[in-house]
């Protein structure tokens, strides 16, 4: 039987997306018997469709049938049927929150068509919904804040950021170390600039660079707050 195996191996694989490793070891088991292989492997993939979704027997062999028995694209298949993209993106980032909500304004930008002059122009956030709103305007100064460094990030759409922080995430604590952060560096922004001047150097500023460090100290909970805010107002989102 088993010289014959390589030509059913071939038909079997024509007809379904099973490794040739499966596909001899089943062929052994059925005495080379194309068509019970066929039956056991998809019986296999619906109850491995059925595990993983919990969705009923007549969803999973539909979207089986759809996607010629492929497990990955299947569940894809699936998932976009039962979710939204933000959905689909909280669940599979869920241990990885900045990186969804990053994921969820890229989509945004994209589908909104915002013009991006290496940054985003804040303006263009007031015809969005204030929640699509509150999102991008956080994420984008985040952004500009890894980027550009605390001391720039402060004078970036500041004002429109802390409004977001305060009023809609409920976080007056963060936004007020913004605002100090802003006054003290205002405050000594004459000083510096002399100092620069005629010694060429900047002088750190120690209360300044403590409003830095807790803003470091709080940056997670402003990410974890503001992943709550898209899971509560999921409707919002795409």
């Amino acid at each position: 039987m088993k010289e014959i195996f390589p030509k059913k191996l071939e038909i079997l694989r024509q007809r379904i997306p099973i490794g040739i490793k499966e596909a001899l070891c089943l062929l052994e088991s059925t005495n080379g018997d194309v068509t019970q292989v066929e039956i056991l492997f998809k019986a296999k993939v619906l109850a491995i469709i059925l595990q993983k979704t919990g969705v009923t027997k007549e969803t999973a062999a539909h979207h089986l049938l759809k996607n010629k028995f492929n497990i990955d694209q299947t569940l894809k298949s699936i998932n976009e049927e039962r979710y939204t993209l933000t959905e689909r993106i909280l669940i599979k980032d869920k241990y990885r929150k900045e990186s969804a909500l990053t994921k969820i304004a890229d989509t945004i930008e994209k589908e909104q068509n915002l013009t991006r002059d290496f940054w985003l122009d804040f303006v263009q956030f007031e015809k969005l919904e204030p929640e699509i709103s509150c999102l991008l305007s956080i994420m984008e100064w985040l952004n500009y804040e890894s980027w550009e460094g605390f001391d720039s990030a402060i004078y970036f759409n500041l004002d429109i950021v802390m409004n977001q922080i305060e009023n809609k995430l409920y976080l007056p604590q963060i936004a007020e170390i913004l605002r100090r952060s802003l006054m003290i560096d205002q405050i000594h922004a004459e000083q510096q600039k002399n100092i620069l001047s005629k010694e060429g150097v900047i002088v750190p500023i120690h209360d300044f660079i403590k409003q830095n460090g807790l803003f470091n100290q709080k940056r997670s909970l402003l990410i974890d707050t503001l992943y709550e805010f898209v899971k509560k107002h999921i409707d919002k989102f795409p």
